[in-house]
């Protein structure tokens, strides 16, 4: 990611980390539902001396969704998951300053 200003180009880094578990309600069926449930934070510096740009947020995530069968080996899954963003640096604003949104559609091939 670049960002340009008038008098200066400079290079922003994006770094995410996320933890997230799953639980399946029906283990053994072929549509299963599934409680997901997770955190983690997004943190967004400039590579310049200064540290121009630098933000940090903190996230919580929660959704559901479902795992449905395909065959012995492969299995496919759709989730809708709501991440709600929490200002972790700013001496502008404190607390909650977003939320977003995912859905996630994939297909899981097991060994």
């Amino acid at each position: 990611v670049r960002a340009e200003a008038r008098n200066a180009s400079i290079a922003v880094g994006l770094l995410q980390g996320l933890v997230r578990g799953e639980f399946a309600l029906a283990p053994e069926a072929n549509v299963q539902p599934v409680l997901s449930l997770g955190g983690g934070l997004y943190r967004i510096k400039s590579t310049d001396a200064a540290n121009l740009v630098y933000h940090t947020s903190l996230f919580f995530t929660f959704g559901g969704g479902v795992d449905y069968a395909l065959g012995a080996r492969a299995s496919g899954e759709a989730r809708v998951e709501r991440q709600q963003l929490i200002e972790a640096n700013s001496q502008h604003v404190n607390g909650s300053v977003g939320a977003l949104t995912l859905l996630e559609v994939g297909l899981r091939l097991h060994p």
